[in-house]
């Protein structure tokens, strides 16, 4: 495919982080080049709305920062340090226990899951809502976050989409993390905090639901337990709706995420036989929603249908899941084992995963909560050198960074009905960068997952001199819109151990 700049400049202008790019914007943090005019315009469709280092509103680092002062700093870091230590071990992650466990997972944790949430919903916002005819819309009026708190898929939500109308929030844990979600949250009184999931028999349906680690799991059959909440999540979707996962970057959280969308790639759910959208509850939901009133802990959905239809829509027709990002196929894995070989192996990593990762700066809390005898290491004197050789003398963290990297493991999936005639996104089939590419002389590589498969592919000089300034610019979640002189199928898992 030729890369000339004079196509489809007509195109819908992308968004970064919900933020509109013209064509005269920075893209510093975006591509590290000055202007968006230096890309060719499918190069700017296939960028991934991910900055080169993310921050944490003033804002909100400021609500996190006041939880810290509950405790003495060494109590709330030794309590962070063995949630960090657990985590390392590979402990699927814990509801909160008790006041200062809460605290520890706010101020330890929040800062990467908020990141990598605003990542995810970024690029699934801009994979829903850029074409070039603009038929393809997703506009979320109800929202469901499923975590351990506190609300942080809601905080994103609403950042992307400030029309939603209805929030709902599932935490589990200490009861604490849910009057520090109410603290952290604006306007928290339009929330509805619950303990658990709506029932089988609740009416409750959702245009985004928002699930961050609570797929990984250990023991027997972990697989089953995943394909049992992924389909319940998948019965209170929305046709058009979206689902969200979102785990640990490591080979057990990719594992995990995989198990979902292949649970949910091999149901076809029918809405008719489904006690969460069954007609008779369809047609009293309609009825009743007018005349109730949200309550504390239970309310009546007020969501409305993406394709504004009537209720008939929604009830006795058959749906199916399709992805939307990071995968570009409906095709098995290429790099799945199933979870229960990861557990069981002495390496879980021997195999390649997905994964992805952010730069995050880190905010004034963090650095001062990372600082010390429990979180990091002293800075011995005589053990740093710095410019010509000499040695660095004083107090403080050996190689101490203001920043961290969050590593993370997703997938979105799209409730469609199978009835649907949708037009695909111009991006939908254009491959993925799974790594940043390597630039080589007067080449460069980069490994993709295209159609199911992953390959190393090579971009020479050669192919054209817009293309070779794209790929060099390139990084690591991006799709690449043109092709390769050389395509090699490596990197993917062994067929006799793929999982099907």
């Amino acid at each position: 495919m030729n890369c000339t700049k004079s196509r489809l400049q007509s195109l819908r202008a992308p968004h970064v982080f919900g933020r509109l790019v013209t064509p005269n914007s920075s893209l510093k943090e975006l591509s590290g080049s000055k202007t968006i005019d230096k890309f060719d315009p499918l190069t700017v469709i296939g960028k991934a709305p991910k900055p080169r280092q993310a921050t944490l509103p003033h804002e909100l680092a400021t609500k996190i920062g006041e939880i810290s002062w509950q405790w003495t700093p060494q109590e709330l870091r030794q309590r962070v340090a063995a949630i960090y230590a657990s985590l390392k071990e590979g402990t699927p992650h814990k509801a909160t226990s008790d006041h200062l466990d809460v605290s520890a997972n706010i101020t330890g944790l929040f800062l990467q899951n908020y990141i990598s949430l605003k990542t995810c919903l970024a690029e699934v916002h801009k994979r829903l809502t850029t074409s070039s005819d603009k038929k393809i819309k997703f506009q979320p009026k109800s929202v469901l976050d499923v975590g351990f708190g506190p609300g942080t898929g809601i905080l994103v939500a609403r950042e992307l989409w400030p029309e939603i109308e209805y929030e709902k929030a599932v935490i589990y844990g200490d009861r604490e993390m849910k009057k520090e979600a109410k603290r952290i949250i604006d306007n928290s009184e339009k929330v509805v905090f619950v303990d658990e999931l709506p029932s089988d028999t609740s009416p409750q349906t959702f245009d985004l639901i928002i699930c961050q680690h609570q797929l990984y799991t250990k023991g027997e059959n972990p697989e089953n337990k995943i394909a049992i909440l992924s389909k319940k999540l998948g019965q209170l979707l929305n046709p058009g709706g979206v689902l969200l996962f979102a785990e640990r970057g490591d080979p057990l959280g990719f594992e995990s995420i995989a198990s979902a969308r292949r649970a949910l790639l091999l149901s076809n759910i029918n809405d008719s036989d489904s006690p969460v959208e069954s007609s008779n509850e369809q047609t009293n939901h309609q009825s009743k929603k007018n005349n109730e009133t949200p309550g504390d802990n239970e309310t009546v959905n007020t969501s409305i249908p993406l394709n504004n239809s009537d209720s008939s829509t929604n009830s006795n027709v058959n749906t199916v899941f399709k992805s939307v990002a990071p995968c570009n196929h409906d095709k098995p894995c290429p790099l799945s084992v199933g979870l229960s070989q990861r557990l069981s192996a002495k390496n879980p990593g021997k195999f390649n995963w997905c994964t992805f990762d952010q730069n995050i700066k880190r905010p004034k809390y963090t650095l001062e909560l990372k600082r010390g005898q429990y979180l990091s290491q002293k800075w011995v004197p005589g053990m740093q050198q710095g410019t010509g050789g000499s040695v660095i003398k004083g107090n403080g963290r050996t190689g101490s960074n203001n920043y961290e990297i969050a590593n993370f493991s997703w997938v979105s999936m799209q409730k469609e009905l199978q009835s649907s005639s949708q037009e695909a996104s111009l991006s939908s089939k254009w491959p993925r960068i799974m790594k940043d590419p390597m630039n080589r002389h007067n080449h460069a590589t980069m490994e993709v997952c295209t159609d199911g498969k992953i390959q190393h592919w090579t971009v020479p000089k050669s192919q054209g001199k817009q293309c070779y300034h794209d790929i060099r610019r390139a990084q690591a979640m991006d799709l690449w819109p043109f092709d390769a002189k050389t395509k090699q199928d490596r990197g993917g898992v062994p067929e006799k151990f793929r999982l099907q």
